[in-house]
């Protein structure tokens, strides 16, 4: 009778169909391919073959090629189509939820994308921008005094950072990293900073313009940090002295300005 009956094959193809990892295409597919091995197996076994017409009509394509597959599956893999159907189900089903746990980048870069896209913008307050003072062109200050000077100290960010050395006023915003809020420089902005260069102290009591009692070498340092300034930063004004200053802390006198000037030179 051949290697299933009609039952019997009758029988897989409702299994095959209740099982919940094979699709029911692929099921459908292994019961019309065994349903064609059923026909194929009793028409070679038969001693009485039915009547020659009733076979001389040509199968439909598609039952011929599920027919080949079936046959091509049991030559390559020695499997039945049952089988290499429900272990090839079992593969993909595995492949796909092992997928599952992984995410691609492009996936990853997609939700950023969306994520960044969809998130409220922040507060104006929030975004860094340069202060006023760095981007507005240095303004001729004029004279001004040392308690004026103070008040160009970067607290404001308005005002643009004012440094003095040996009484000229320089416009050091362009520097505003240095010597703006948290620069490493910030304290001296707003003061008059000749000793302090010369020094190379960060003493708050050598920012004034008194050079009593330095030598050649610390008069060069300060001579080359001016030349730096001059170079870098903008003159905008001078100092004068109010006449508390004058008193509390005398300016140099004009003989003793020409002797700083000479032993600079000299060296």
């Amino acid at each position: 009778m051949g290697l299933y009956g009609p039952k019997s094959v009758l029988d897989i193809g409702v299994r095959l169909l209740a099982l919940p990892f094979v699709d029911q295409p692929s099921a459908l597919s292994l019961f019309l391919s065994l349903s064609i091995s059923r026909h194929f197996s009793s028409f070679s076994t038969r001693t009485n073959p039915l009547p020659l017409p009733l076979y001389s009509k040509p199968l439909p394509i598609a039952m011929e090629i599920l027919a080949t597959l079936s046959d091509t599956i049991h030559a390559y893999t020695g499997l039945s189509p049952a089988a290499f159907v429900t272990i090839l189900s079992l593969m993909i089903g595995a492949y796909f939820l092992v997928s599952s746990f992984f995410v691609h980048p492009d996936s990853i870069a997609s939700t950023e994308k969306s994520a960044a896209a969809s998130a409220p913008a922040a507060p104006s307050d929030q975004a860094p921008s340069p202060p006023p003072a760095l981007l507005a062109e240095p303004v001729q200050m004029g004279e001004m005094t040392l308690e004026e000077l103070r008040e160009y100290n970067g607290s404001d960010r308005e005002k643009p950072l004012l440094v003095s050395i040996k009484g000229d006023v320089y416009n050091v915003s362009r520097g505003w990293l240095f010597y703006g809020p948290g620069g490493p420089y910030h304290f001296f902005s707003g003061n008059e900073i000749s000793r302090a260069l010369a020094l190379m102290s960060f003493d708050p009591n050598d920012f004034t313009d008194n050079l009593d009692g330095l030598g050649p070498d610390e008069l060069e340092v300060l001579k080359d940090w001016e030349l730096k300034f001059e170079e870098r930063y903008v003159k905008v004004g001078r100092i004068v002295r109010s006449a508390e200053n004058e008193t509390s802390e005398p300016e140099l006198s004009t003989t003793d300005a020409v002797n700083v000037h000479e032993v600079a030179e000299a060296e």
